[in-house]
């Protein structure tokens, strides 16, 4: 069984949206009230997969799939210590989102609602765990109660693992829709126009891999690896060409940006290659698996690293 599954942080296409609430607002899926909303549903999104994913994490990294061992010993770091911080974060992100959102997007607000649902069961439950084997409790009961948190702890790390993938794909076709829209606003003299441009190739990148090997996952791999990469070219060029000619940490900014797709496009290598092997013996798939999860790692990298982008943009420096 593979665990620890990864999951991508999403971009928040438009990290400063300026609404002039006095006017009549675009209501559509791609307006700016949603793509205020999307931001904030991202927000929220990206701080679930903080300090609760690590408490998934936290537990199957130390209790086997079969349950607490009598003849062991397990303590579990308290994760929930700063879960809870993000929790917090999303509870307040989530609530100004479905305010704030056009009914064109109302369908995510009871995703939302789920993924937190299911996070604070998780915490409630990992609390428990956490703290009856920080005191040791199984030497009174022998295990009783850690199995029964056991039982509930599997159950629970699944259904908040399955609430966050509907959520990531709800939010993920939005995301698409409204980036076919914002990145038409530009043209390709404009170096607004490129990272989006890659971004985008990112993460159709991503969602190839994600799809895992299969009789054509390769062959359709190598052909998203190519764009991508072409992208990343493209780019270059583009910013050899502008040379100076950019405002202040405008290049250097990008330069760090260029970097993280750098990695991503490394990660991806590795990971097409150990998709080649599992394809050829089913028994490599976790080697694929663990190239995925840092090929993930590698794209956060890349949204991260966007923010200092979007914030250029935002300050109107981004020329």
């Amino acid at each position: 069984m593979i665990r620890n599954r990864s999951t991508r942080v999403l971009l928040a296409l438009v990290a400063v949206v300026l609404v002039s609430w006095g006017c009549k607002q675009d209501q559509s899926a791609t307006g700016e009230s949603a793509q205020n909303a999307m931001g904030l549903y991202a927000k929220g999104f990206n701080a679930l997969l903080d300090g609760p994913r690590d408490m998934a994490k936290e537990y199957e990294d130390n209790v086997p799939d079969e349950g607490p061992d009598e003849t062991k010993k397990y303590r579990l770091f308290p994760r929930q210590n700063s879960a809870r911080r993000q929790v917090e974060e999303a509870t307040q992100a989530f609530a100004e989102a479905k305010k704030s959102a056009p009914a064109s997007i109302a369908q995510i607000a009871p995703l939302a609602a789920a993924a937190l649902a299911a996070t604070l069961t998780l915490e409630k439950d990992f609390t428990e765990a956490q703290k009856y084997y920080e005191a040791e409790n199984w030497k009174d009961d022998k295990f009783a109660k850690g199995k029964e948190l056991h039982g509930r702890l599997v159950t629970e790390i699944k259904a908040f693992r399955d609430a966050l993938d509907a959520l990531s794909n709800e939010l993920s076709r939005v995301e698409d829709a409204q980036a076919e829209v914002e990145i038409k606003k530009y043209g390709t003299t404009s170096p607004r126009y490129w990272f989006r441009f890659v971004n985008m190739k990112a993460k159709k990148l991503l969602s190839f891999a994600e799809k895992g090997p299969g009789p054509t996952f390769v062959k359709d791999f190598e052909a998203a690896l190519a764009e991508f990469d072409a992208a990343r070219a493209d780019t270059t060029k583009f910013l050899d060409a502008k040379g100076s000619g950019f405002g202040p940490g405008v290049l250097q900014t990008y330069k760090g940006y260029m970097s993280a797709t750098d990695r991503l496009s490394a990660s991806a290598v590795k990971a097409k290659r150990a998709a080649a092997e599992a394809v050829q013996d089913p028994e490599k798939v976790e080697v694929f698996q663990r190239e995925f999860n840092t090929m993930v790692s590698s794209y956060n990298s890349v949204v991260s690293v966007t923010d200092g982008l979007y914030s250029l943009e935002s300050n109107d420096l981004l020329k």
